[in-house]
């Protein structure tokens, strides 16, 4: 999920890091204090109820990433690694729940949402946090007799900065969790956009990396050490029209429809 030899990453998104969760809908909010109801598709009976996220408070987010991104990738692989981790303990100690949640907002049963999605993006936290090191560390290369002349040639890896994640609603727990793994352990910040079939699930990722220290400590301030790399609310896909236009328009890797 990465280019030798250039500086950009399609890794998606402390001292610590993190991202910024901006999900979205298919028409734009048109006031603040709008809410997006999220509802069982198989009884139609309504789950709960996420907060829309205007369209200025969407770009604040992402310079807010911005910023916060260029001290999250100061710090280590193996640094990155460890918050990782600590947020895949926290998905380890609540995954009958979250396997609940996906199942209510998708349809899918839970022993599905279990062995599909849960397990998977633990098998991927573990992999990259365990593995970052060997896979975007500089690797020399070789370049023949030219080293007869004294010259030498490596692959370096640089993480892009903020990546823009478009996440689909039948995979809503593992495609955006995953790609936003990667991102962290690459050193980006990431602005996701869950579908706004499945919401919930969305703040539930924004959720276990909060308390993973990712982000905001639960009183609504920065904890010692944090830096502001993870929001979350509810926006619509002409903020990711905005968006893609602008300079953040190479960083962006859609992975979903609206």
């Amino acid at each position: 999920m990465f280019r030798k030899g250039t500086q950009r990453f399609s890794f998606h998104c402390s001292c610590f890091c993190a991202i910024i969760a901006a999900m979205a809908q298919t028409m734009p909010a048109r006031s603040p204090g709008a809410e997006l109801i999220s509802c069982n598709p198989a009884t139609g009976e309504e789950i709960g109820r996420a907060p829309q996220t205007m369209p200025e408070e969407v770009a604040r987010a992402v310079g807010r990433a911005r910023e916060a991104q260029r001290e999250w990738a100061r710090h280590t692989l193996r640094e990155r690694g460890r918050l990782i981790m600590k947020a895949r303990q926290i998905v380890l100690q609540e995954m009958e729940e979250i396997a609940l949640l996906i199942s209510q907002e998708t349809g899918k049963p839970v022993a599905e949402a279990f062995s599909m999605e849960i397990a998977t993006s633990l098998d991927l936290m573990q992999y990259f946090a365990r593995q970052a090191s060997r896979l975007l560390s500089p690797q020399r290369i070789s370049v023949g007799q030219y080293s007869l002349m004294g010259r030498s040639s490596y692959e370096i890896y640089k993480p892009l900065g903020v990546v823009g994640i478009i996440s689909p609603w039948n995979f809503p727990w593992a495609t955006p969790l995953d790609e936003v793994v990667m991102a962290l352990v690459a050193g980006n910040t990431v602005v996701l956009k869950p579908s706004e079939l499945t919401p919930l699930t969305g703040l539930k990722i924004k959720d276990v990396l909060f308390r993973g220290r990712f982000g905001y400590s639960p009183a609504g301030r920065h904890a010692a050490g944090e830096h502001d790399l993870v929001h979350a609310g509810a926006h619509q896909c002409r903020t990711s029209r905005t968006v893609s236009g602008n300079d953040l328009q190479y960083s962006i890797r859609q992975t979903g429809a609206f």
